[in-house]
């Protein structure tokens, strides 16, 4: 008979115990051991009972303290430890143990290091110091453990061993800044020495978020292609060497990038990401959202992986090098999940506390990529906080991109923005803001509650779906469709933020981040190839044109992935996560082919940023210098009054767009104009 004996801590003072294939007189002792020289007798009652399962319950006259490695012995079964972890779901676990020190981590100074990690549920902490050397750490409030060590310990790396409920588990330190490659260790670095010019006077002062153009891509994807002289491929310092061509002689990398005209280079995670070998880091491929450390730069990135030094040196070279060009670096936050808990530091370190569970015990994965992060938790919140302070402080990070944002609670968003504005008031907030909740009782960071976490955008998939339309959905934008609908695409050049088709989806163009491509999904040319498959390329490229046109001269925020600006393809193939260089690599042998998309797209980021109505925030203003007609029954008139970078005076101007297979005619003062098909034109009128 396979019996199976379970002890759980379930409140402070009640103990369950479940035993399978129990004895049929049910007549046991059970005894609480304390420790190997203190155990008492406990008495209980049966709470559930089938022919195959018994479940005690136990009432104790004192509540237990956390940090003893507690046992339940029954007569003759077996002694068994008592899991201490359902504590941690309590409602007031946060206010007896949630910590607010600084000093989590490691703390280095020439002649000592200190260490501290949150562990309340633990009965013991050991450093393991080089693999070697065992040092107990001593439990001190609000079950904080803490060591010092007398000794320069630079250069050296420890993992701690954590025992919880009698388990004991080698896991790394979640505040780690410094790393040995596939976080075997966590390394103890003088984190003072990092000196370097930021450049961060550069980038232009940003009045309101409406300043941006935002560029995304990858740091592997756009300097792995082998039409190209980069030297350092698939490297933060790829993204940095000047000088570098295509075979063509085109511009490749640092060159081509900062002279696109954009404002913002977002870079999909670059904090250390599990699912890559960073010793081997050729053999697989990941855009990384699968957070293992959040402190610590991706390995596979660093120039020479087994030096600890160096993902963090080419990352600040990188961020340095862009700031100096005047361009601002958006990094990739995921703090909404984890692709498997149970391999997460988190949970070997404080189980049962730091990912979502429902009242069944069963853990979220609202997002479908993994377990849900419980940002609403004091410790969790604090932890999401504090990495990216340290990212900002540390590293001079200019915006967070939040990997689907409407999972994390907006209380955990609002006050990271108090923090960091306090730092940099020239930062960026946004993100993914669907809906995607699975039945907890939270005001998550969704697009529907924008107006409680002001100074955030997010990603308006109206925009996209009325341009660019859904593969999977089988619906064709307008930019493919000539029966497109009139108010949609007028809703859309609006920022989506005017009352044009009832209620507005937001309620301020700062908020409507417009977008037709990013790295989720198909790109915009495979879009065209698989919604229209009798479609020439040159047609695809002149609607991929066309389509980055309303991007950028739409009210609110332009935001491109990379390649879309010379339609570049993913082969068909819309989920290219873990589908390796082929798929996902900027193609630099296209430049001079398509050397005309990248001339116009230089034309429109200079013309974005010199026509000051698409900087103007102010709704009201707005409203009054802004006039849309329908024009010869297929195109839009759209009229502003403006005035351009270094003017006083005001004009008018009109932007014309002809989103149909046909000329479109109309007049303007008794002028004749006519506008191509899948064009957008503009024309000063006084």
């Amino acid at each position: 008979m396979n019996r199976f004996v379970e002890a759980k801590l379930m409140d402070y003072k009640t103990i369950n115990v479940c035993i399978t294939h129990p004895n049929k007189n049910l007549d046991y002792i059970f005894t609480l051991v304390v420790r190997p020289d203190y155990r008492f007798r406990i008495n209980g009652k049966i709470k559930e009972k089938t022919p195959n399962l018994v479940i005690y319950e136990f009432k104790l006259d004192k509540e237990l303290e956390l940090g003893v490695d507690y046992h339940v012995a029954i007569t003759n079964i077996g002694i068994y430890p008592l899991n201490v972890s359902p504590i941690a779901s309590l409602q007031d676990f946060d206010n007896r143990y949630a910590y607010d020190g600084d000093d989590l981590g490691n703390i280095y100074k020439r002649n000592e290091t200190k260490f501290a990690v949150w562990a309340p549920l633990a009965s013991s902490v050991i450093l393991l110091l080089d693999n070697k050397k065992a040092f107990k750490m001593n439990r001190t409030d609000r079950g904080v453990y803490r060591l010092t060590i007398p000794k320069n310990l630079k250069g050296h790396f420890y993992n701690y061993l954590v025992t919880n409920s009698g388990v004991t588990t080698k896991t790394i330190d979640p505040y780690a800044k410094a790393s040995l490659p596939n976080a075997e260790g966590t390394v103890i670095l003088d984190m003072n020495s990092f000196k370097m010019n930021m450049h961060d006077k550069h980038p232009k002062k940003m009045h309101s978020y409406l300043d941006a153009i935002i560029y995304e891509g990858h740091v592997r994807d756009l300097t792995i292609d082998k039409n190209t002289n980069i030297v350092h491929k698939g490297k933060f310092l790829g993204l940095i060497e000047e000088g570098r061509t295509s075979i063509d002689g085109e511009p490749a990398g640092f060159d081509y990038i900062s002279n696109l005209g954009i404002t913002h280079l977002q870079l999909l995670p670059i904090y250390d990401y599990a699912t890559v070998d960073e010793l081997n880091p050729d053999k697989t491929y990941n855009w990384g959202y699968d957070p293992q450390q959040y402190f610590v730069p991706e390995g596979s990135y660093a120039s020479n992986v087994k030096d600890p030094r160096s993902r963090i040196e080419d990352l600040l070279k990188l961020v340095s090098k862009y700031h100096e060009k005047g361009i601002r670096i958006v990094m990739d936050v995921v703090f909404n999940h984890v692709y498997e808990h149970q391999h997460s530091s988190l949970e070997a370190i404080v189980p049962n506390y730091y990912f979502r569970r429902t009242n069944e015990g069963v853990y979220f994965n609202s997002s479908g990529c993994g377990n849900d992060l419980a940002s609403e938790r004091k410790m969790v919140r604090k932890l999401i906080i504090d990495a990216c302070v340290y990212w900002v402080k540390f590293y001079h990070i200019d915006g967070f991109r939040f990997d689907l944002m409407g999972i994390i609670d907006a209380d955990t968003i609002n006050e990271l923005k108090l923090k960091i504005f306090e730092m940099k008031d020239s930062f960026m907030f946004y993100g993914e803001g669907w809906n995607m909740s699975s039945g907890y009782n939270l005001t998550l960071a969704n697009e529907s509650n924008a107006h409680v976490i002001n100074l955030v955008s997010f990603f308006n998939d109206q925009f996209r779906d009325v341009v660019a339309g859904n593969v999977g959905g089988n619906t064709q934008g307008y930019a493919l469709n000539n029966g497109y609908v009139h108010q949609q695409i007028k809703e859309n050049m609006i920022g989506s933020s005017f009352r044009l088709l009832g209620d507005s989806k937001f309620f301020h163009i700062a908020c409507s981040l417009n977008f037709v491509e990013c790295h989720d999904n198909h790109t915009l040319f495979d879009k065209f190839t698989l919604l229209r498959p009798d479609m020439s390329l040159d047609e695809k490229l002149e609607r991929v044109i066309f389509a980055n046109a309303l991007v950028m001269f739409a009210y609110g925020i332009p935001f491109f992935h990379a390649g879309q600006e010379i339609g570049l393809s993913k082969k068909n193939n819309g989920n290219t996560y873990n589908m390796g260089d082929s798929y996902n690599k900027f193609d630099y042998s296209l430049l001079k082919k398509r050397k005309h998309m990248v001339t116009d797209f230089k034309k429109m980021t200079m013309l974005r940023k010199q026509t000051k109505i698409f900087h103007e925030y102010r709704m009201d203003v707005l409203d009054r210098n802004t006039q849309i007609d329908d024009i010869d029954n297929n195109g839009i008139k759209i009229s502003y009054n403006t005035r351009f970078e270094n003017s006083r005076s005001y004009c008018k101007i009109n932007m014309y767009i002809n989103p149909s297979n046909e000329e479109v005619k109309c007049y303007e003062n008794d002028k004749e104009i006519n506008i191509p098909p899948m064009s957008i034109r503009f024309r000063k009128v006084n």
